[in-house]
C-alpha cells in the first residue's frame, strides 16, 4: 500500500539524517584540519624626528584680517594680482548715449512724429517704447496713433514735453527754454514740478528722480513768494497722497519759510481751502 506524502517526506528526512550522522561518526571519512600558517608581521616603520620650526622673530599687524601673522622669512610670499576694472562696459554706455543724443529731433531713421503746438519733432519708436509703457501702448496697440505714428502733445505742456523727449535721448534735460519752441516757458518754480508730473503720467521713473533732484536744488535757493504758493498748488493738484517724495520736499520748505508765508494773503487763501495740503501741513507741524 503506498505511503501518504507526509509519511514519505519524513522517511526521506530520516534517511538523510542517518547518512549525515553516520558520516560524522566515521573519523576516517573526515579530512584532518591543516595547521594554520603563522602570520608574519612587517617590520615597524620608524618615522624621522620632526624638524622644529624656528620661532617667529616678530609679528606684523599690517593686514586687516583680525589677527597678526608671523613676519618671518620662512613664510612664502604670495603676490596677489591687482584687480583692474573693465572699462569697456562704461565706455560702450557712454558712446551709445552720445550716439543716441545725436538723433534727438533728427529725421534720420525717424518713424514717429511728435506734434508740439505749431512744430513737429522727429522721434523714434524704439527710444520711446523701450522707456515708457504709455508710448508702447499708444504706438503698438489698437489706437489711431499706432497707424498714423503721430502723437499730439496736450496744449500748454509743450515745454515739459520737449524736456521729457530730451531726457529720453540724452539722460537729462536743460533748465533753459528750448530753442525749438517760440512760446513762453513755464514759470521757474514750475519747470521741474511739471516735468515730474509728466514723467509720472508716462511712467518714466528715472526722469521723476532727475526732476525731483533739480527741484530740491531749486528749493534750496528759494525765497518765499506768491510763486511758491502756485508751486504748492501744482504739486497737490497733480500728485497722489502715496507719492510722498515731492510732497515732502514742499512741506519741508513750507515749514522752513512758515513765518514769511503766513503773512501772505495768497498762502492764507490757499490754506483756507483745506484739502490734502492743509491736513498734511498740520501733521508735519505737530
Amino acid at each position: 500500500m503506498p505511503k501518504s506524502w507526509p509519511e514519505a517526506r519524513w522517511l526521506a528526512i530520516d534517511s538523510r539524517l542517518n547518512r549525515i550522522l553516520t558520516f560524522l561518526g566515521d573519523t576516517e571519512a573526515l579530512e584532518p584540519i591543516p595547521e594554520p600558517e603563522p602570520i608574519i608581521l612587517p617590520e615597524p616603520i620608524i618615522l624621522p624626528e620632526p624638524i622644529p620650526l624656528p620661532e617667529p622673530s616678530g609679528w606684523s599687524d599690517d593686514l586687516d584680517f583680525g589677527r597678526p601673522i608671523p613676519s618671518t622669512s620662512t613664510l612664502m610670499e604670495v603676490k596677489i594680482p591687482k584687480i583692474v576694472k573693465d572699462s569697456s562696459a562704461s565706455n560702450f554706455k557712454s558712446n551709445f548715449m552720445a550716439s543716441l543724443a545725436r538723433y534727438f529731433n533728427n529725421s534720420e531713421y525717424s518713424d514717429v512724429t511728435i506734434i508740439l503746438g505749431d512744430i513737429e519733432v522727429a522721434a523714434h519708436r524704439f527710444v520711446l517704447c523701450t522707456q515708457s509703457a504709455y508710448f508702447a501702448k499708444a504706438l503698438e496697440g489698437g489706437f489711431l496713433e499706432a497707424s498714423t505714428k503721430r502723437l499730439t502733445c496736450p496744449p500748454g505742456k509743450e515745454h515739459s514735453y520737449i524736456r521729457l523727449l530730451e531726457y529720453m535721448y540724452t539722460g537729462t534735460y536743460q533748465n533753459e527754454t528750448s530753442q525749438l519752441l517760440a512760446t513762453e516757458d513755464d514759470p521757474e518754480l514750475l519747470i521741474h514740478v511739471r516735468v515730474y508730473i509728466l514723467a509720472d503720467c508716462y511712467g518714466i521713473q528715472e526722469l521723476k528722480a532727475v526732476a525731483l533732484d533739480k527741484f530740491k536744488k531749486q528749493l534750496e535757493i528759494l525765497e518765499a513768494s506768491d510763486g511758491f504758493v502756485d508751486c504748492i498748488q501744482e504739486v497737490y493738484d497733480n500728485t497722489l497722497h502715496a507719492d510722498e517724495k515731492i510732497r515732502e520736499e514742499v512741506l519741508s520748505t513750507v515749514k522752513k519759510h512758515m513765518k514769511v508765508l503766513q503773512l501772505t494773503k495768497k498762502f492764507k487763501t490757499f490754506l483756507g481751502q483745506g484739502g490734502d495740503f492743509a491736513v498734511e501741513l498740520v501733521c508735519a507741524l505737530s
